[in-house]
């Protein structure tokens, strides 16, 4: 799940070392769970969206779903294309202002600074989580979120997959019926 800021000025959480004005995003991945069933990304955004505001100061801002689906590509979704112009490279921050990565092309690059383990509480929350993507935040071929092939899987990442290889993003595959959160 991310947000952009201006921010800091909603009251979120505002990262160290962020002046006044600078610009961040925030990630989490969600403590409730969902299907991945549909195939409109709004469906996605929504539901970050509704688990954000059950936390304290997190519905200040629209939230988006680090996932994809057979049109939307996590990336574009997210704002975070490092290959698209308009999209603005800033830090990503979890919760507890831990760094998760630089910037646009640091998220995509298969590495992070740290898991984004933690929920819109700030506790811990390990497993499989929708994500419908590849390790570069498309599109997974015919594995992507709302899949109709014949038997209906989406990719999933793993909140504590190793943040040295995509496994956050890109470890497996799930049946879109299942409940799992997203980030």
């Amino acid at each position: 799940v991310f947000a952009s800021s201006s921010i800091a000025s909603a009251g979120l959480l505002v990262p160290p070392g962020i002046q006044p004005g600078q610009q961040y995003r925030l990630a989490f991945v969600t403590r409730g769970t969902t299907n991945a069933t549909s195939t409109d990304i709004a469906t996605y955004n929504t539901f970050v969206t509704t688990q954000a505001g059950l936390a304290p100061g997190l519905n200040a801002t629209t939230w988006k779903a680090i996932g994809s689906t057979s049109t939307v590509s996590a990336r574009d979704n997210t704002g975070t294309n490092p290959f698209n112009p308009t999209h603005v490279s800033v830090p990503i921050y979890l919760l507890n202002g831990s760094q998760l990565v630089t910037g646009n092309a640091d998220l995509w690059d298969g590495t992070l600074l740290t898991q984004i383990a933690l929920d819109q509480f700030s506790v811990i929350k390990t497993g499989e989580v929708w994500t419908g993507s590849d390790q570069f935040g498309q599109s997974f071929l015919s594995r992507y979120l709302g899949s109709t092939v014949s038997v209906p899987v989406a990719r999933v990442g793993y909140s504590i997959g190793t943040p040295v290889r995509s496994a956050w993003i890109d470890a497996g595959n799930q049946t879109t019926s299942n409940p799992y959160p997203m980030y």
